[in-house]
């Protein structure tokens, strides 16, 4: 009878009926919120994702095992995933070890620091693949990381790596706070072929103060992409000539510069 009121188009009471449900600890009920999912309820998500999880490891196991094989479940299986290290960490690791290059992305994407060195070194198995778009996860996976734990990881990339996964490690090395990187994209701004809108924002968020004179003095001939680039990076310097510049741009000719300045200036 709950199975059959979720369903109905008109269910005000849905996230108190998938409750029920989830309370009976039955395993047909596992299996009709898993299903719910996989047909695209989005009004009781949520409430359907926690209902699962209610269930423990073999809830967790259960969506796991149909997201496999199903891919309109990937993306609640994610957030699961990832909210869960201690059941999702092993899980996801098996899969890592038994066919690393064809590793669905979104066990990659779901593993964060949560779930600890065993994750990095599943990570690391994954990375040694070479299946670029697996690598290239891989690389997004690391930022959400200490520095500590992928600093070396990270900088070999930007070191030694494709010119589209250096670009992917820039991102990982500003979102990890890779501090010990700044020299190597001090660097990289002499290089023309990379794109250094990447690198400018990589340096903004290490808060690299020596940058700041180099990435002013661009800011007047750059095109508009790379100078809204360069005014977030200013702001989270917050040099002296980071923050002459952003002051001046509340005065500049282009509209959309004098609202981004104005917008990151009144950002505390």
């Amino acid at each position: 009878a709950i199975a059959r009121y979720i369903k109905n188009p008109v269910a005000p009471i849905g996230k108190l009926a998938v409750q029920a449900l989830a309370k009976t600890g039955e395993l047909n009920a596992l299996h009709l919120m898993i299903e719910a999912l996989r047909r695209g309820e989005t009004r009781f998500r949520v409430a359907l994702r926690n209902g699962i999880t209610s269930f423990g490891a073999d809830g967790v196991r259960s969506l796991f095992d149909a997201a496999m094989t199903d891919e309109w479940l990937r993306s609640d299986c994610e957030t699961v995933l990832a909210s869960h290290p201690h059941i999702a960490t092993p899980l996801i690791t098996d899969v890592i070890e038994r066919e690393p290059a064809a590793t669905p992305t979104f066990l990659i994407r779901a593993l964060n620091a949560g779930h600890g060195m065993q994750a990095i070194k599943a990570l690391d198995k994954a990375y040694e693949s070479g299946s670029t778009k697996v690598q290239t996860e891989v690389i997004r996976a690391w930022s959400r990381f200490p520095s500590a734990a992928v600093a070396k990881r990270l900088m070999k990339v930007l070191q030694t790596g494709s010119h589209a996964l250096r670009g992917h490690a820039v991102v990982s090395i500003g979102k990890a706070k890779v501090k010990q990187a700044a020299g190597l994209l001090l660097e990289l701004l002499n290089d023309a072929s990379f794109p250094s809108e990447l690198t400018i924002e990589a340096l903004g968020r290490l808060e690299v103060q020596s940058a700041s004179q180099t990435i002013v003095d661009r800011f007047e001939r750059a095109p508009l992409g790379l100078q809204f680039s360069i005014m977030r990076a200013c702001k989270q310097i917050q040099s002296t000539e980071c923050v002459g510049l952003l002051y001046n741009a509340t005065d500049d000719f282009n509209i959309n510069i004098r609202k981004e300045a104005l917008k990151l200036l009144a950002l505390k």
